[in-house]
């Protein structure tokens, strides 16, 4: 699990994951050691949103790449809980070429959030 929180011109302000090993243990990530950097965007048609869908993360020196398992996943809560973000389904490679699914949500790149 990996995440970062921005501020309103986009820097990261935090930043974290935690890596679990096949046994199970898990191991916190220090925040300085976990980078994202978007290598694609997809464009919504319906409010012209760009969002960073396609990301490499490099978590303590290894280096994991998302790809979302189809571009147009943005949900418009705007009516009820006033967001409008990204969220879906992806398919991630980590180290040595292993594969799995993954989970990539995208908030505040439509608008501030309202809270």
């Amino acid at each position: 699990m990996a995440f970062r929180i921005r501020d309103a011109s986009g820097t990261s302000l935090w930043a974290g994951a935690t890596l679990r090993s096949p046994g199970g243990e898990a191991r916190a990530i220090a925040p300085e050691a976990v980078r994202f950097t978007p290598r694609r965007t997809w464009k919504s048609p319906r409010t012209g949103t760009l969002y960073p869908v396609a990301m490499d993360i490099s978590i303590d020196g290894r280096d994991w790449r998302v790809e979302p398992l189809m571009d147009d996943q943005e949900l418009d809560a705007s009516a009820t809980i006033g967001t409008l973000y990204w969220e879906g389904a992806a398919r991630v490679t980590g180290p040595g070429g292993r594969t799995g699914r993954a989970y990539l949500e995208l908030t505040g790149y439509a608008r501030p959030l309202p809270f």
